[in-house]
């Protein structure tokens, strides 16, 4: 597996995990729980940038 494969499963892996962190924040909003799970979607945002601009700099389309 390539360079480019591992960065494009790792973006689609990284958007799947960030959608599920959403989807939790706003379940369990105004609660410890949802607070945690909004820092972990901002957290999962960043990597998930970190990817692509990855992708963006060292694969070309």
């Amino acid at each position: 597996m390539g360079t480019s494969d591992m960065l494009k499963r790792s973006i689609t892996y990284e958007e799947g995990i960030l959608r599920n962190y959403k989807q939790y924040a706003l379940q369990a909003d105004a609660t410890d729980v949802g607070e945690l799970f909004k820092q972990l979607a901002e957290e999962k945002s960043d990597q998930l940038n970190r990817l692509k601009s990855m992708l963006k700099r060292y694969c070309k389309p």
